[in-house]
């Protein structure tokens, strides 16, 4: 097997990073994993551990949109993380490709209208979508690698950690399974783009075997998703009519309607997000315990 099947992954234990990580490894791929213990990330990648890889993705990520608020620090030392490992990839051996799992929710301007396209212009009115684009911005500007920002939507699926303000599939079908009731922050007709996870890192994969993948690539379902509907998706999968508590309130980095064009990575890598809403939902929910009776 050569350097050049070699591939990293950094932040290969979260959520997104273990999904990617197993369907590399599928593919015959050898894959590195990078997480915040580790020696390399400690050393500030002095040691020459991504010298001969093919592919770095950079899926890692501490903070949350809310967090970023509270804890700017936090965004601080992620960012000298990601610039010192950019600079590592750009003195390696190989020219290698960095793919940064960047943000399509919070990046683009709030005067944009959606579905967003990856042309519409980036103007970041919360702390968390300006984190990431100055993580996009260092992408950009490192010399000695090759590029490729991958904006994604609301990623969801097994396996997916609870985290203050992040993830609302996996927070609403744990308050179900727990027979509590689930939070619905905001206007219940807010929309979002859902995409399951299975289909996030089939995208991933592609980037890593194109010859030339475009270097800005949104990641979505392409479809425009109501809290609304989600409740009703999720009542009919689970089975369960739990009573859903309402806070009119939303929460300050929420936008109302989000949702991402996606005919880029279509066009140019032949990738279409397969799962729909309901089975995504439904084999999520089957993973929180393989006990659980579902609708059928």
């Amino acid at each position: 097997m050569t350097g050049r099947r070699a591939v990293s992954v950094v932040g290969g234990s979260g959520f997104l990073g273990g999904h990617l990580v197993a369907a590399l490894r599928c593919k015959g791929l050898r894959v590195s994993v990078f997480d915040r213990g580790s020696p390399a990330i400690r050393d500030g990648w002095a040691a020459p551990e991504i010298d001969d890889v093919a592919t770095v993705f950079y899926v890692a990520g501490g903070a949350t949109p809310l967090t970023a608020e509270s804890q700017p620090e936090r965004l601080r030392d992620e960012l000298a993380m990601f610039v010192r490992l950019l600079g590592a990839a750009g003195r390696g051996a190989v020219r290698a490709r960095v793919v940064l799992a960047s943000s399509g929710g919070t990046i683009y301007a709030p005067t944009a209208v959606p579905p967003y396209r990856e042309t519409d212009p980036v103007c970041p009115n919360n702390a968390y979508g300006a984190f990431k684009l100055q993580m996009e911005q260092a992408l950009f500007a490192q010399p000695g690698i090759e590029p490729v920002a991958v904006r994604l939507s609301n990623v969801y699926g097994p396996g997916q950690r609870l985290r203050g303000g992040l993830g609302v599939v996996a927070h609403w079908l744990d308050a179900l399974k727990r027979g509590e009731a689930p939070v619905l922050h905001g206007d219940p007709a807010a929309t979002r783009d859902f995409l399951y996870v299975d289909d996030a890192v089939d995208l991933f994969v592609r980037v890593h075997s194109a010859v030339r993948p475009p270097s800005l690539l949104n990641a979505g379902s392409g479809v425009p998703t109501s809290l609304a509907e989600l409740a009703g998706v999720m009542a009919e999968v689970t089975g369960k009519r739990q009573r859903w508590e309402l806070r009119r309130q939303g929460r300050a980095p929420d936008r109302l309607h989000c949702h991402l064009c996606v005919d880029r990575a279509c066009e140019t890598l032949g990738w279409t997000p397969a799962t729909t809403l309901r089975e995504g939902v439904r084999r999520t929910w089957l993973s929180l315990d393989s006990r659980l009776s579902l609708v059928r």
